[in-house]
């Protein structure tokens, strides 16, 4: 058991330093089922908590039935809006979280629009280092792609989706605190 006092936690309470706040309060989580949440177009700003999941679950059956319920289930849309400030400008951001797919049996496209040619892929063979931002004011389109030879009920992911502001009139709040428990912070 950890004490208060300890120099662990002391140690933890300085490292504080770390600490990035962006002088906003953020939004709560959404999480978006891709596969089940189906005709998704999603609004996103900066102050937006929003992720992307895959949880091996998708019927086929319903996706190819022809009932126009299930057409929009293989896609979310994201686009920026910012009704405080309608002139800020954003672009559109994408990274996995976590990607298990062993079998390879899924694959997601991202574009910036429903027929345009894929901005770029993400499958069992990408780095997790991966992270694509759309063009600047441009929705962005994520696609799933099943291979249906294959089982998709081990497989799993989780996108982070954000919004970042590109004209340059971000503020953020550096905080920090002191080992000798002053408090620092720094505007930039």
């Amino acid at each position: 058991m950890i004490h208060k006092d300890s120099k662990l936690i002391r140690v933890l309470h300085s490292l504080c330093l770390m600490c990035v706040l962006q002088g906003m309060v953020v939004d709560s989580q959404t999480i978006y089922r891709i596969g089940s949440d189906c005709g998704v177009t999603s609004t996103i700003t900066e102050k937006s908590n929003t992720q992307i999941e895959f949880d091996g679950r998708y019927d086929a059956q319903h996706i190819l039935s022809g009932d126009s319920r299930y057409q929009q289930c293989d896609r979310i849309i994201f686009q920026t809006k910012n009704y405080e400030e309608p002139d800020a400008k954003y672009r559109i951001c994408i990274s996995p979280i976590y990607f298990n797919d062993r079998a390879c049996t899924v694959s997601l496209d991202f574009k910036k629009s429903l027929f345009s040619s894929s901005l770029k892929s993400y499958d069992c063979h990408t780095s997790t280092n991966f992270k694509l931002c759309a063009p600047d004011e441009e929705k962005l389109y994520v696609f799933l792609t099943l291979d249906e030879q294959k089982s998709q009920t081990l497989t799993t992911f989780l996108f982070r989706v954000w919004a970042e502001r590109t004209d340059g009139k971000s503020l953020y709040i550096i905080w920090a605190e002191r080992s000798d428990g002053k408090s620092l912070s720094t505007r930039k």
